[in-house]
């Protein structure tokens, strides 16, 4: 006689089963957003009770490989660009954003390369934490943001325009200089 057996075993021994596997594997995607993680993470100690990750946490659970680029096409700013903002002091450029009624949200890229090195997700419904802990959260941010010490020293508006640059933005209609 066989006896069933629950899903919910069957789901935890696949997910025990990937996670001892892939132990060499950084990019493993989650089967339900959360319920498997990258064994590096749980062994880092990621946790999203702070709503702030390390980089490395940030990247073992949510894409990192934008561009700047990817905002600053040749057809101008895309519309859910509010500003880019400049700190050539500290080498970072931030791309403020908005999708739809979720929160606005930044992006920071290294201005040299142009790689991400930080970033935000948010959204209008809380988000579920990748590594179990927290429930949900507002916002989850990880990487480098500029510090007290970085001045912008050039700010494009995007289209829509705003106030997000005062007196040292260019472009959109609220930008001024």
């Amino acid at each position: 006689m066989r006896l069933p057996i629950p899903l919910s075993l069957i789901m935890a021994a696949g997910i025990l089963a990937l996670a001892c596997s892939s132990k060499s594997s950084p990019a493993m995607v989650p089967l339900d957003g959360a319920a498997a993680r990258d064994t590096s993470a749980v062994e880092m100690g990621c946790s999203c009770s702070s709503g702030v990750l390390s980089w490395e946490c940030y990247c073992s659970a949510y894409a990192c490989s934008a561009k700047l680029s990817d905002y600053q096409p040749d057809g101008g700013l895309p519309t859910s660009v509010h500003a880019i903002r400049e700190y050539a002091d500290c080498n970072l450029a931030v791309v403020t954003y908005q999708v739809g009624y979720d929160p606005e949200i930044s992006k920071v890229f290294d201005l040299t390369t142009g790689a991400l090195v930080g970033d935000e997700k948010a959204g209008d419904i809380p988000l579920t934490c990748p590594f179990g802990d927290s429930g949900t959260v507002s916002k989850l941010s990880g990487g480098a943001f500029p510090g007290g010490g970085c001045k912008v020293t050039k700010c494009t508006v995007g289209p829509g325009g705003g106030p997000y640059c005062g007196s040292e933005g260019s472009g959109g209609s609220g930008g001024g200089g």
